[in-house]
Formats: C-alpha cells, sequence, structure tokens
C-alpha cells in the first residue's frame, strides 16, 4: 500500500502510442488509433469499396436496418442551419454527363419511382406550401424558358396520362380543382397575364386571323346550345370530362353552327398540339361527324 504523499510509481507515463493517420493524403498524428478523425476512416473505406456494388440481399438488410424507429432522424427534423449548410452545398452543383448516364442506367426497367410518391405516400399529402415557399418557387421559375426537345418531352408525358387516365380519374380532378378555385379572386395582374399567355398560344397554334377576341355572338348561350346538340359528349372519344366547343376551321371569328364542334379538354388540347391541326381531313371528320349528329 502506497503511503499518503508518495509519488506513483507511473506517474507521467502512457502507453498511447503516436503515428501516422493510415489515409495516404492525411498527414495528421493520432493515438493508438488508425485514424485520426470519422471523416479520414470513411474516406478510406470509400476508396476501398470504389467500384464495387451492394447485393439486393444487403440492400434489403441495410435498409430494415434503418426504418422506422431505428433510423436515426427518426421523429426529428433537420434545423434551420443544418437546412442552410445543406442548401448551401448543392447550390449551383449540377450532376455531369457521366453521372446522369449512369443514373439513367441503374433506373432503367425499373418501376416508376414516382408511383410510390402517389396520395399518402407523398411528402406534401395534407399539407401546403408556406407564402415564403411559393414565392421561392415563383421566383425560381421566373423568365425560366423551356427549350425545344423540353417541351416535346412535357407534351409527350401529358399525352400518356391522360390517355391512360379513367374517366373516374378524371372527374376526381376535375373536382380537385374546381374546389381548390372555388372563392379565389383573381388579380388584375394575374388576369393580365392569361389573357396575353392565351393571345400568344393561338398566334404560336392557330392561323393568324386568331390572334385576336371572339366575336359577340360567341357567348355562353351558343356554347351550351352546340353542347346540347352533340349530347354533352365528345366527338372524339365520347367522355364527358370538361366539355368546350371547337371551331372546326381555328378560325374564332366564325362561330357558325356547322364550324363548331364538342370536345372534351384532353381532345381539345391534343387537337391543337398536333402538328397536323391544319389538315384538311381531319376537320373534315371533325365536321362530318357534327353534322351527322
Amino acid at each position: 500500500m502506497a503511503k499518503i504523499g508518495s509519488i506513483p510509481w507511473n506517474k507521467g507515463k502512457t502507453n498511447k502510442i503516436l503515428h501516422k493517420c493510415a489515409l495516404t493524403e492525411c498527414n495528421n498524428l493520432t493515438y493508438n488509433t488508425r485514424f485520426c478523425s470519422l471523416s479520414c476512416s470513411g474516406k478510406f473505406g470509400g476508396s476501398l469499396n470504389k467500384g464495387q456494388k451492394h447485393t439486393e440481399e444487403w440492400k434489403q438488410e441495410h435498409s430494415l436496418r434503418v426504418r422506422g424507429e431505428k433510423n436515426g432522424m427518426y421523429g426529428q427534423t433537420h434545423s434551420e442551419e443544418a437546412r442552410e449548410k445543406i442548401g448551401n452545398a448543392r447550390r449551383g452543383k449540377q450532376d455531369t454527363l457521366e453521372t446522369k448516364q449512369r443514373k439513367s442506367q441503374a433506373h432503367k426497367g425499373k418501376k416508376n419511382p414516382n408511383q410510390s410518391r402517389i396520395g399518402v405516400n407523398n411528402g406534401m399529402y395534407g399539407r401546403t406550401h408556406s407564402e415564403e415557399a411559393k414565392l421561392a418557387i415563383r421566383l425560381a421559375n421566373t423568365g425560366r424558358e423551356w427549350t425545344a426537345e423540353q417541351r416535346l418531352k412535357r407534351a409527350q408525358i401529358s399525352r400518356d396520362y391522360w390517355e391512360n387516365i379513367s374517366e373516374e380519374k378524371k372527374q376526381i380532378r376535375a373536382d380537385k380543382i374546381s374546389r381548390a378555385s372555388k372563392g379565389k379572386i383573381v388579380s388584375s395582374q394575374t388576369r393580365n397575364k392569361i389573357s396575353l399567355a392565351r393571345v400568344a398560344f393561338y398566334a404560336r397554334n392557330y392561323n393568324s386571323d386568331n390572334s385576336g377576341g371572339y366575336p359577340v355572338e360567341w357567348n355562353a348561350r351558343l356554347r351550351k346550345h352546340i353542347k346540347m346538340l352533340d349530347g354533352n359528349l365528345c366527338a372524339v372519344c365520347s367522355s364527358t370530362y370538361r366539355m368546350q366547343v371547337h371551331h372546326i376551321d381555328c378560325i374564332k371569328t366564325n362561330c357558325s353552327i356547322d364550324n363548331l364542334i364538342t370536345l372534351c379538354t384532353p381532345c381539345h388540347t391534343r387537337f391543337h398540339s398536333s402538328k397536323n391541326n391544319s389538315d384538311s381531313i381531319i376537320r373534315f371528320q371533325y365536321w362530318t361527324f357534327f353534322r351527322a349528329a
């Protein structure tokens, strides 16, 4: 037993061994561990695993290990400071062409991941964007111009969607839009934007005569009469979804009954989006169908 006031024999001695970090590009020193930090350890492991792929079995096991309450972020949310750091780290970065091709190849043949985000599985289900988020989205898209390739791709996606959607879903979608728009007052600035956009659309897709306004005889009574003559059915697909009245010759000033026909919104949009919308054969088919009705 050591006496009180005596100096222990191992005072000042240590069993720690000082050596260089195992990561080649790191020059830091560490005691009794291979790496000086978790960052170096991760980099070292990443270099060893580079080019290797996890098996499907390992992926499923790992998914179960970090699912639900086992996840480190379960029940938590990132702080505003953390979100800002993540945003700053990703801001301005774009995937290289090689990375995009690799991602595309990895998802080829797999189920569309967007299908798992429909309904209650969507992160925004039952929620709405804040006014700040809406303003940020609006500012991000202000002045944005779509390339011809992007326009064609979006048009094809829209066509595929409307061709495969059921009548029931069309009606549900129409009801949701109706409820969301009910009671809303559109500002004069928004009305002017919509008007200018429509004029530009007509000038781009229709004949030059269509860039102007509609004549006086184009009113709700006339459109209701045309829809009644067609039995409130689309002349192309016999749908009852959001009926509209179409000018067969695409001239808005020609509002004679023989020049008007009932179309649903998807068919109407598809007709004017088609490159062959001026083909006299298509117009004649519409006209003969309407005359027979």
